[in-house]
């Protein structure tokens, strides 16, 4: 159980704030799992780890950078625009809590790395504890296979759409015998183009699971950080 350093009552709302409405069909844990092809315990890990980074983003004494992870729930959080700017900011946080994107280049690359670092040194902090490694990434594993995914193996997450898959082997199949039965082809004819088409099988099948998509939740390290409206302080410290 954590126990924030700062401010335990703040936590304490955070940790009673629920994303997901209980009547709504597909709740935002649902759907962040289902967009991000998450497992459902990830799903609500990243959700518990999103709320640990918006307690350092009012509490720290510097701009707080997330992970990929955690940012990808935030970028969804942003689309529920009542639950973040009619309830969170206002009634959680305090303050308004803006998703400030990286301009690019060599030095916004530097900052985010360095504002990342300080993140992760004030979760230990606060929290007592080093932030999870399979959420918050080390700043120099900048690319790795996401953890998270429902189904993946050590390289690749193969995401491919059932839909076609079907229509496509099914298609390619029907023709293969359909040519490799027909009586105006010799047997030895017959059976080269039923091996060919073999062959021609097992390459989709190793293309589509090559390129079947490499997961996304490593943390890149410098994508976004956490600020307050102009006039509050780069530390989000003070109200608007």
């Amino acid at each position: 159980m954590f126990n924030p350093v700062t401010d335990p009552t703040l936590w304490q709302k955070l940790e009673r704030f629920q994303l997901d409405e209980p009547d709504a069909q597909l709740p935002f844990s649902k759907r962040l799992a289902k967009e991000k092809n998450w497992s459902d315990d990830f799903t609500l890990k990243a959700i518990d780890e999103y709320k640990r980074f918006l307690y350092l983003a009012v509490v720290a004494d510097h701009p707080v950078t997330p992970s990929e992870t955690v940012d990808a729930v935030w970028h969804l959080h942003l689309c529920y625009t009542r639950s973040y700017w009619g309830e969170l900011c206002p009634k959680i946080l305090g303050r308004n809590l803006h998703h400030n994107p990286s301009q690019g280049g060599a030095d916004q690359s530097t900052l985010f790395r360095n504002q990342y670092q300080r993140t992760l040194e004030s979760y230990r902090r606060e929290f007592g504890t080093p932030p999870p490694a399979e959420i918050w990434l080390k700043i120099e594993n900048q690319v790795r296979v996401n953890p998270g995914l429902r189904n993946s193996s050590s390289e690749y997450n193969i995401s491919i759409s059932k839909k076609w898959t079907h229509v496509s082997f099914s298609s390619l199949i029907a023709g293969l015998l359909v040519v490799g039965c027909s009586k105006e082809l010799s047997k030895e004819d017959a059976s080269l183009t039923l091996f060919i088409g073999g062959v021609v099988l097992f390459l989709i099948l190793l293309t589509l699971f090559k390129k079947g998509g490499k997961g996304g939740g490593g943390n890149s390290g410098g994508n976004c950080t956490a600020g307050c409206d102009s006039g509050c302080g780069s530390n989000c410290g003070g109200g608007d």
